[in-house]
């Protein structure tokens, strides 16, 4: 993890812990949310953008759960299958498509498993529910192999290994779950995750490798859910 990700991490983790002081102390902890103090679960589909990875174009679906813990405090996880294309992947390898000359067998596949603790936030009206989380999990990806014409005409084929082992993320969340008429909610957010990775990408034509140990991707979700008890 470079100096820039343990600062932004630090600061998140920071502003985590002032907000859930700062509405302690001035509101208490008496469990006031937008789900009421229930077991909820829901799903979401949004958006991810990846930030030192080439790979883009990520579509997510996923599935969430959180149990009340204490007052406004609860604990939450959240499974995410993300698909992404992997035409630019050539690129860690040094190869140069402009873009245009690449194909995949199929889009790359990314299954992401959080879990986290949060705090319900008491800011604004009440209906409005935002909250802040933070946590830990891991990801498992299977990137397809890539083919093409460098821009010099030069065929290659890149085989991508990202899965032999488990990626780990640390990441932080933030979000507002909106009443919807008991005991239905929706909810909008935005999520960043840390991912400390291995992936060694190889143009089998060439010999020319390339690395990924780190990126971060941003989530943007709407999603629905229910109270359930």
């Amino acid at each position: 993890m470079t100096h820039a990700h343990c600062h932004v991490l630090r600061v998140l983790l920071a502003g985590f812990l002032l907000a859930g002081g700062l509405t302690s102390h001035a509101f208490g902890e008496e469990p006031a949310r937008a789900d009421g103090g229930m077991i909820s679960a829901g799903i979401r589909r949004g958006a991810a953008w990846f930030v030192d990875n080439p790979i883009d174009d990520g579509r997510v679906v996923a599935f969430h759960v959180r149990h009340p813990v204490y007052g406004l405090w609860y604990a939450a996880a959240s499974l995410d299958f993300i698909l992404f294309e992997t035409e630019s992947i050539p690129g860690v390898a040094g190869i140069d498509t402009a873009g245009e000359n690449a194909s995949s067998e199929g889009p790359g596949q990314m299954t992401v498993l959080i879990v986290s603790m949060g705090r319900d936030l008491r800011i604004g009206p009440e209906w409005f529910g935002p909250y802040i989380q933070i946590g830990v999990g891991m990801s498992i990806v299977d990137a397809r192999n890539v083919q093409g014409v460098s821009v010099e005409g030069v065929p290659f084929t890149v085989v991508t290994d990202a899965d032999d082992k488990p990626e780990m993320i640390p990441g932080v969340q933030i979000g507002s779950r909106i009443e919807w008429g008991s005991p239905w909610f929706m909810e909008i957010g935005l999520r960043y995750d840390y991912h400390i990775a291995d992936w060694s990408v190889t143009d089998l034509a060439s010999g020319r490798t390339g690395h990924i140990d780190e990126y971060t991707a941003c989530n943007m979700f709407v999603g629905f859910g229910k109270s359930l008890w």
